[in-house]
């Protein structure tokens, strides 16, 4: 089943998700067992799309999608980035992979993809659009990277949505079904030990 019409989760002006290939579960006890964490894993309602992405009253979300179960796909803030969520997994050495992008309405522009594995950045390739246009490549190339896009001459062309969308599929995560989008076990974030 692909995304319905009404349900939009990949249109939103700024897009980012982490996914790393380990159930919720085992991601929960990584970070619950590191003490300089300061934070821990707690339950937390999955209201989305709707659930607010941006804002006061956003939530940091954990779940393990229903299309994919042996993943948790993370959702930050919209202008977090991914805060400190990808930089752990790959610490306690989870295959992780975080892609961002932004529409062309936004003023700074992006498209990101990269992934890690064994404790270590493997694969990043990014565009985006500061003061000027600039393509960014770190690692070989994934064996499903279309790598003859990257020649293009308009730099915005080498990396858009559409194909940070495939990576994200090639590499196992299946975000344009729409049981990516839902979860059938508790949703998690991130409090504050007390």
């Amino acid at each position: 089943m692909t995304i319905a019409a009404n349900f939009d989760p990949l249109g939103r002006p700024y897009f980012d998700l982490v996914v790393v290939r380990a159930p919720l579960s085992e991601v929960a006890r990584a970070f619950d067992g590191y003490p300089p964490m300061r934070v821990k894993v707690a339950a937390t309602p999955f209201l989305f799309p709707s659930q607010s992405y941006s804002g006061e009253n956003s939530t940091m979300l954990l779940w393990q999608p229903e299309a994919a179960p042996q993943l948790t796909a993370f959702m930050p803030h919209a202008a977090s980035s991914d805060y400190f969520f990808r930089s752990y997994c790959a610490r306690f050495l989870f295959n992780v992979v975080e892609v961002r992008s932004t529409d062309e309405q936004v003023a700074d522009q992006i498209n990101s993809f990269e992934v890690h594995a064994e404790g270590k950045l493997r694969r990043m390739v990014r565009v985006m659009k500061d003061d000027h246009w600039d393509f960014f490549q770190e690692g070989n190339p994934l064996g499903f990277e279309q790598t003859a896009r990257y020649a293009s001459r308009l730099l915005k062309d080498r990396l858009t949505r559409d194909l940070v969308l495939d990576y994200l599929e090639a590499w196992g995560a299946p975000v344009r079904e729409e049981a990516f989008w839902r979860t059938s076990i508790p949703a998690a974030t991130f409090v504050s030990w007390t």
